[in-house]
């Protein structure tokens, strides 16, 4: 049985990769719309959400360049996947709170 549960487990680095990537993207976000606030820039959501998405999607990459050059850590496709299921579950809940308070 425990066996069952560890393989239904996610491990412990792709969780981490996920809620990391969840947290970026939407200190990106509100730090992207206070700015736009603050300099009457006016910008669009979908040029927000897209400068957010882009920003958050460059650090996850970012770290697994830096897991790979120094040796520190195991680079992987499957923590770039996470970083990707992270931006778009983040994307979706951003989405669906906009619908909700409007």
């Amino acid at each position: 049985m425990k066996e069952l549960l560890n393989k239904m487990l996610i491990p412990q680095d792709k969780a981490n990769h996920f809620v990391w990537t969840v947290l970026i993207l939407t200190s990106v976000l509100a730090s992207v719309i206070v700015i736009d606030y603050w300099l009457e820039m006016e910008l669009s959501f979908f040029f927000i959400m897209g400068l957010s998405f882009m920003l958050s999607a460059v650090a996850g990459l970012l770290k697994e360049i830096r897991d790979y050059a120094t040796g520190k850590g195991t680079p992987s496709f499957m923590d770039t996947l996470a970083n990707l299921y992270g931006l778009l579950v983040a994307f979706v809940l951003v989405v669906l709170s906009i619908l909700a308070y409007r």
